[in-house]
């Protein structure tokens, strides 16, 4: 096993280097590859372009109706 240190060869079952004294064992965790993970920004923007405007517009159309009623009553 190479010291990660030092860059010397040292024996496989040794948890310390022979001549730097360092540990060749990894202490921190590291994290491995990342798998791609879609954010859907693009279709989110669409859906809200799609979808909730028109609902929006409906609304904004009944709140108009409903307080044309009721100036008119």
């Amino acid at each position: 096993m190479k010291c990660p240190y030092c860059k010397e060869e040292n024996p496989p079952r040794n948890l310390r280097c022979s001549f730097c004294g360092e540990s060749l064992t990894r202490s921190g965790v590291t994290a491995g590859p990342t798998d791609y993970v879609p954010d859907y920004l693009v279709q989110s923007i669409l859906v809200t372009l799609c979808c909730c405007l028109p609902f929006g517009i409906v609304a904004i159309v009944y709140a108009a109706r409903v307080k044309a009623f009721l100036l008119g009553r």
